[in-house]
């Protein structure tokens, strides 16, 4: 049977539109980046997440959202060696993370695996270490976005305790961000 344009035209328009991984991968240049463009794309990329699953304004960025929209499978595993991991299985992308792990820690890594994600098809664009570096900071970005720690900030909570509660973090996590943000100076 031909397909005439009218057919391929009358697709819902959610069946015609990019995969939130496509909209996401499409940030990055077509070309191989240097670490501090990686991790302004990092920051772009964890902005337009929040943006295109509506959370602009959560502190508390709700990881389902993520889990849904981009199909991903994640699965608790006890005596994982490492916080998190990700892999394709040919259909779809599996996320592990350590069952041992507090609930912050497991969603701080949840991000970190997306970003591995993200950039799996310009995995060898950096070195190891650097990947790690960008992938936290992805992860810091999108749990807490600059605009809403800058503003409870502001806004006098600089508990650190209370912080980390709001945005549903570590107190590490928490303590890396604000000092990304140079809102807190580094412990010695």
């Amino acid at each position: 049977m031909r397909t005439t344009p009218t057919t391929k035209s009358s697709r819902p328009a959610a069946e015609n539109a990019p995969s939130l991984l496509g909209r996401l991968r499409s940030q990055t240049p077509p070309r191989q980046l240097r670490l501090r463009e990686a991790l302004i794309v990092a920051e772009r990329q964890a902005a337009a997440l929040r943006l295109l699953t509506g959370t602009t304004e959560a502190y508390a960025f709700p990881l389902e959202e993520l889990v849904d929209r981009a199909r991903l499978s994640v699965q608790e595993i006890m005596g994982l060696p490492v916080s998190g991991l990700s892999r394709w299985s040919g259909r779809q992308w599996h996320v592990a993370i350590a069952a041992g792990d507090a609930l912050v820690r497991q969603r701080f890594t949840v991000a970190h695996e997306f970003k591995h994600i993200l950039d799996h098809p310009r995995r060898d664009d950096l070195s190891e270490g650097q990947v790690e570096r960008v992938a936290d900071h992805f992860a810091a970005c999108l749990l807490m976005p600059k605009r809403l720690v800058v503003l409870l900030w502001g806004q006098g909570i600089q508990d650190l305790e209370a912080l980390a509660e709001q945005f549903e973090v570590s107190n590490a996590a928490l303590r890396y961000r604000l000092h990304q943000l140079r809102l807190l100076e580094p412990s010695r």
